[in-house]
């Protein structure tokens, strides 16, 4: 099951290596920082660059969530498991609903959101073939700046509608 840590926004990568480095191996499946690529024209020459989908969090695939909780613990800077109650010392973790689960799984290869290829018609005003993570959700497109390689969906993900960049 996915749970989400929140960090410092810019620090995600520093606790991630934390997890990596003191963790029981056993104790979790998968540490991860969501990114997608972002497509950027700069003197006539496109370059991929990686931002992160949820500026603060990471996710941790496990089965054992106290465990990933009491290392946190220890760490210096300020973290927390999202979910977490703690109630008479007795602590209860809400996982990442199954929804959200499936729709992040369909989107990400490797904790990251590939570039979606888009084929507009010829007079540039209606999508041909889609081509990647955004063909799934084609029909949910309310932004597309075919310009700026950029389309928004909007989807309800953690219990809010969002606004997700491809």
């Amino acid at each position: 099951m996915w749970y989400v840590i929140q960090t410092v926004s810019g620090e995600e990568s520093i606790i991630q290596k934390y997890i990596e480095l003191h963790a029981d191996r056993g104790g979790y499946v998968e540490c991860f920082v969501p990114l997608y690529e972002e497509v950027r024209r700069k003197e006539g020459k496109s370059r991929i660059l990686f931002r992160r989908m949820f500026p603060g969090y990471l996710f941790v695939d496990t089965d054992r969530p106290n465990r990933i909780h009491d290392l946190l613990r220890k760490f210096p800077e300020f973290t927390r498991v999202l979910g977490v109650k703690e109630k008479d010392e007795e602590r209860r973790f809400i996982p990442v609903s199954t929804e959200d689960e499936a729709f992040l799984k369909t989107l990400l290869a490797d904790g990251v959101m590939h570039v979606s290829y888009v084929k507009m018609a010829k007079n540039n005003r209606r999508i041909e073939k889609v081509i990647g993570p955004l063909a799934a959700y084609r029909n949910h497109i309310t932004h597309l700046e075919v310009r700026h390689r950029e389309a928004v969906v909007d989807m309800e993900v953690f219990g809010k509608k969002r606004k997700i960049r491809f």
